[in-house]
């Protein structure tokens, strides 16, 4: 039992959730090779600072920031829940009755996947803001560095900050989302979490979940696990605290969620269920999402609840934006109209996002976000 008082259980590696999707039955674990390892450099981009925002877009660009102050991170902190599994075992949270109604009705009330490259849905109750790119060049995925946060959001809100990579017509996307979420109804409290969601759909069915509500993900890791509490986020103004993110794809096309900076390699989505996943040219995006009642207005906090103003302590940020070529190198995102921003944001007054290029050798590329919402969003 963790110290919020959810129960976890170290079972065996095959007798875990995953093992019921019926395309893995014969699926046999596969562990991360390390001789990649050697290939994970960082190539620079152009530095070219606080490019305006896509003309067209609902977003402020936000160009003059009140403040250039660079993350004040906490290098001691360990956000990230660590169990001890034995060898041969993978910490699981323990699913009840209710954790499958509240994740059936919340998968019926909600559109949850994305496209980044195709015009966003109007979706009721649902707000996106992120910053994409689309390019063959995204041979093994993302990378980024995710400052946290614990927005107060209402029983039937959401709101996360994330990593998007998708693929596929729209009639048949496949997905995958990390990072931090909150969300009462899904979850049960209103606490930050670490997330993993995948999603295939097509036109005869769609198929996905969080974390391991559902069979697919693949637990690898004996320490991390999906669905923790982050009991430690970041404050305003204060000592931020961040959660580092890697959605890999390894030679085999296996898709690795690699966490926290010791790297663990938590665990994967096989190529079997995302079989689009697996083409090119991938898309990839940062940022922010926030969902509330359908029926009302968006009043969901983003990020700190702020809106962008290039205060790195104060606003949500997403550092270290890096995609990985083919070749395994680290590059940041440039400066160029690939790198474009998205939003379906009713007034600038509600939420903003922010992309200051490549702002110093450790945060690199950057994008700050957030916003209040409010009655008029």
């Amino acid at each position: 039992m963790t110290k919020e008082g959810e129960l976890f259980d170290c079972i065996d590696i095959y007798k875990q959730p995953a093992f019921d999707h019926p395309l893995l039955k014969d699926h046999k674990i596969q562990e991360f090779s390390s001789s990649v390892l050697v290939l994970w450099v960082v190539t620079t981009a152009v530095p070219v600072m606080r490019p305006a925002i896509t003309p067209g877009s609902s977003l402020p660009s936000s160009s003059t920031s009140s403040s250039n102050s660079s993350l004040v991170i906490d290098p001691s902190a360990n956000i990230l829940t660590r169990f001890d599994c034995p060898e041969g075992t993978v910490p699981i949270r323990r699913t009840s009755k209710e954790d499958l109604l509240r994740a059936k009705y919340f998968a019926k009330s909600y559109q949850l996947t994305e496209h980044p490259d195709f015009p966003f849905a109007d979706v009721p109750g649902q707000t996106v803001v992120m910053r994409r790119y689309h390019s063959a060049a995204i041979g093994h995925g993302i990378h980024s560095v995710i400052n946290t946060a614990n927005p107060k959001v209402g029983e039937n809100q959401y709101s996360s900050a994330q990593l998007w990579v998708s693929n596929g017509p729209p009639d048949d996307i496949n997905t995958i989302q990390a990072g931090w979420v909150e969300a009462p109804y899904l979850f049960g409290d209103s606490q930050t979490r670490f997330f993993g969601f995948f999603q295939a759909k097509n036109q005869s069915q769609t198929y996905g979940c969080y974390n391991t509500l559902c069979p697919g993900f693949v637990q690898v890791d004996s320490e991390y696990t999906l669905g923790t509490v982050i009991p430690l986020v970041s404050e305003i103004g204060g000592t931020q605290r961040v959660l580092q993110l890697d959605i890999f794809r390894d030679s085999e096309k296996k898709w690795w969620l690699i966490a926290g900076s010791d790297k663990r390699h938590v665990g994967y989505w096989p190529e079997a269920i995302l079989p689009q996943m697996t083409e090119f040219p991938l898309f990839a995006a940062w940022g922010g999402l926030v969902r509330s009642d359908p029926n009302g207005p968006m009043t969901t906090p983003m990020g700190q609840g702020e809106l962008p103003n290039g205060d790195y302590n104060r606003q949500c940020s997403i550092t270290q934006i890096q995609y990985i070529r083919d070749d395994y190198v680290y590059v940041d995102v440039g400066d160029y109209f690939a790198f474009t921003s998205r939003s379906n944001v009713k007034s600038d007054q509600c939420y903003g996002i922010e992309y200051n290029g490549y702002y110093n050798d450790e945060e690199r590329a950057t994008i700050i976000f957030g916003g209040p919402g409010g009655p008029n969003c």
